[in-house]
């Protein structure tokens, strides 16, 4: 039976409404969302011709895409009737949405092209040594942080991967035979000064009484220390390095400064490096061990794979980079 129930409300359309966006997010954000200590930002990536957006929390990154629809959505609000009881409800569209947001995960770290580490290496320039402020440096941290397509989180990881160090004039990363360099020169102090770098040491120890050493900027030894340490104990930021993670990085320093396959020869080259109660500690059969475990960052694949990252500008604006991901 028909119903002769005529209730239909009005909807009152005015000329100027308010555009929004509707987002749909995984339920991973909309979990962290759920979160009071979560915080999310969006950053927009590349030069003025890229199309990437992203969403970042403190540790994570999520591509957004822009979707269109030939529907429109149409977000209501009731109108107001001043009191007055005869006045038949209405509504008025406050705002109208033509296109959705979408959230997707990013590309994986390990993808080699648009990994933080090749990121970071496309706006920080390497460093051979000498007086850095004196030399054109990279953007500061902060500013690194603010403008990298990453997570503040992943791109500390990277930082820390590339031994990337800031200095007055903004940013370098050492070369790989600047890190053999100056992993030679603190090993030898250290054996010199009778410094147990496996106990809990101050970095300062090393460099007052080294000649060497003030070769190079000591936030420099500070990012390639803090790379291999343990751990860090009081307030004096005292260190404990772990031996094999400085035997790893002394070979992987060495092949790809030298040109040279991880093998005998760069394992004896490693061995002679030591300091002498490391040599008494690990045997060859040991290092070889170490030497041949695969890298956690391969800083040559990094370097060729950075040319083909688009170097951030200094100008972003989302809001338009978004407009271009339209499907």
């Amino acid at each position: 039976m028909a119903s002769n129930d005529n209730t239909a409300i009005p909807i009152v359309q005015p000329i100027q409404q308010e555009a929004l966006k509707l987002i749909e997010l995984p339920s991973e954000v909309l979990a962290s969302l759920s979160s009071s200590s979560t915080e999310f930002v969006i950053k927009s990536a590349g030069d003025d011709d890229s199309n990437e957006t992203v969403l970042c929390s403190a540790d994570k990154t999520w591509n957004l895409r822009q979707v269109q629809s030939s529907n429109s959505l149409t977000i209501l609000s009731p109108v107001q009737d001043n009191g007055n009881a005869s006045t038949p409800p209405a509504m008025k569209a406050a705002a109208s949405c033509n296109g959705t947001v979408e959230v997707f995960q990013a590309k994986a770290a390990s993808d080699k092209s648009t990994s933080p580490n090749a990121w970071l290496s496309t706006v920080v320039p390497l460093y051979e040594g000498g007086d850095p402020t004196q030399q054109c440096a990279g953007p500061s941290k902060p500013g690194i942080m603010s403008e990298m397509p990453f997570s503040d989180g992943e791109i500390s990881r990277s930082w820390k991967d590339l031994c990337a160090f800031s200095v007055a004039n903004g940013s370098f990363r050492p070369s790989p035979a600047c890190i053999l360099h100056m992993w030679k020169t603190l090993l030898h102090d250290a054996d010199t000064l009778s410094v147990d770098l496996t106990g809990p040491f101050a970095l300062q120890d090393i460099l007052v009484g080294s000649r060497g050493a003030a070769k190079y900027p000591t936030s420099a030894y500070e990012a390639l220390l803090c790379k291999s340490t343990l751990d860090t104990t009081g307030t004096d930021e005292r260190l404990t390095l772990r031996p094999e993670n400085v035997i790893a990085e002394i070979s992987r320093a060495i092949s790809q400064s030298r040109g040279l396959k991880t093998g005998p020869e760069v394992q004896e080259q490693v061995f002679d490096l030591m300091p002498v109660a490391w040599q008494q500690r690990f045997d060859k059969e040991t290092i070889s061990r170490i030497c041949s475990l695969p890298p956690a960052i391969d800083n040559k694949s990094v370097a060729e794979s950075s040319a083909s990252v688009a170097k951030p500008s200094a100008k972003r604006n989302w809001h338009e980079k978004l407009k271009k991901t339209k499907r």
